[in-house]
């Protein structure tokens, strides 16, 4: 029988760290084993408690993991490939299956994202047809919602639900849109300031989204560029801060400047080039960072 071992890892306040870190420091990396500065003990923070389980492959075959949440001791794992939610417990043990292929309502097509709402519902974002689906929490098949947007401008790939009101995030140039419960575009309330030309290759991100614990923010991170952006729900008032370091600010260079030269040499190329510096985070209840 084939296994695959979880590990879940607690981690105390990271918040500071991720705003005051010297933007300047070549050796900003953490030691894995004992949470430290590598060469900044006087920066040292210890881990947390470190639970490792075993999943049971044959019944919960994950290929390509977009998200995971805990929600009341049960993990929900979000796989691309299988187009589905693998619902387990913290023993590792098959609960139930969300979702699954096809191409009718309440069906999955390379899932980007999902989120469970106040009242138990989860809404599981399609974004290469643009529809909403949504689940009561025990898997039962509710709604499907289209979401009318603009195609050139947007590529939903994260979603917020709260006052009736979903909160999608893009890869593209509207980066948070606001849509109503039937789907229709409210309003747009963060942009790119430079936005994306088209036709051309373009390094572009997943979108990211998570509310501050309070919810009255919304909280958006750059996957490709390691930037975050908070903004109040009419998306005003926003702040940027990051944890830049001289090794990713060169990846990124090179990857811009192999990009550039891609669309010297294919001006009609009509594609996008994503790739993911970082891979995720989640918000604890005191706005740490992880």
């Amino acid at each position: 029988m084939n296994r695959i071992i979880f590990t879940l890892l607690a981690l105390l306040p990271l918040f500071g760290f991720m705003l005051c870190a010297n933007s300047n420091n070549e050796k900003n990396l953490l030691d894995q084993k004992v949470g430290i500065y590598q060469d900044q003990k006087e920066k040292q923070f210890p881990l947390g408690d470190i639970e490792k389980f075993e999943v049971d492959f044959d019944r919960v075959p994950l290929k390509r993991l977009k998200k995971i949440k805990i929600y009341k001791n049960l993990i929900y794992l979000l796989d691309w490939e299988r187009e589905k939610i693998f619902v387990i417990d913290k023993n590792g043990n098959f609960v139930r299956s969300i979702g699954g292929h096809g191409l009718g309502p309440g069906d999955l097509q390379k899932p980007e994202d999902f989120f469970i709402s106040k009242d138990e519902r989860i809404f599981v974002l399609n974004a290469q047809t643009r529809r909403i689906e949504s689940f009561a929490i025990n898997g039962e098949k509710l709604d499907s919602i289209r979401l009318k947007l603009d195609l050139e401008s947007s590529f939903p790939s994260a979603i917020l639900f709260d006052d009736n009101t979903f909160y999608i995030g893009s890869s593209l140039n509207e980066l948070i849109s606001t849509f109503d419960c039937k789907g229709k575009l409210i309003s747009t309330i963060l942009k790119r300031k430079v936005p994306l030309e088209f036709p051309g290759r373009h390094c572009v991100f997943d979108a990211k989204l998570a509310f501050m614990p309070k919810r009255n923010k919304i909280l958006i991170f750059d996957d490709f560029l390691g930037i975050f952006c908070s903004v109040n729900r009419d998306g005003k008032s926003p702040v940027r801060f990051s944890n830049y370091m001289k090794e990713q600010n060169r990846f990124v260079e090179k990857t811009k400047g192999a990009v550039k030269e891609s669309k010297m040499k294919h001006k009609h190329y009509n594609s996008s080039l994503k790739f993911s510096y970082w891979s995720n985070f989640c918000l604890g209840e005191n706005a740490t960072i992880y």
